[in-house]
């Protein structure tokens, strides 16, 4: 689990909404929330869902690193939520260009499934990430290898 700093991260949502003269409708509409969900959030610490953490970082261009969220920190399937929000797909979305169904990005996105070499490849593709992106810790070498040499068409 992931120590957010939401403190820090409320003050950096309300500088950014008080440098750019946004309203809270003009912020929700960004962050494609309902509107209970910032006011709640800014005005009476409110912990959000990590994929609205994610989202929010992403459209007011934060740092993780400034609120507390280091990637060796996150596990595959923060990682992977991550990289999906940061691309701006929905689950379903994901699923329908990557071949994978939702319940198996669900499953792996709350960490109840390990990614499979063949899923792992088609979601890093799909998502445009480095090989070793989405690897689990304690995969082995051969495993990175086998996956590098697939995704240069080598095997």
């Amino acid at each position: 689990m992931l120590n957010v700093d939401y403190e820090l991260l409320a003050e950096k949502v309300k500088d950014y909404k008080k440098a750019k003269w946004l309203t809270y409708q003009e912020l929700e509409v960004m962050l494609n929330v309902p509107r209970n969900v910032v006011l709640n959030f800014i005005h009476h610490g409110t912990k959000l869902h990590f994929e609205t953490v994610l989202k929010t970082c992403n459209v007011l261009n934060i740092n993780l690193s400034e609120i507390g969220i280091l990637p060796t920190e996150m596990s595959t399937g923060e990682k992977l939520k991550y990289y999906r929000a940061l691309r701006g797909y929905t689950i379903v979305q994901l699923s329908k260009i990557s071949g994978l169904s939702t319940d198996i990005i669900c499953l792996i996105e709350n960490n109840k499934r390990r990614l499979t070499p063949a899923n792992r490849i088609k979601l890093i593709k799909v998502l445009d990430l480095p090989s070793n992106e989405l690897l689990d810790i304690g995969v082995t070498t051969g495993e990175m290898i086998r996956l590098a040499r697939k995704e240069q068409g080598l095997t």
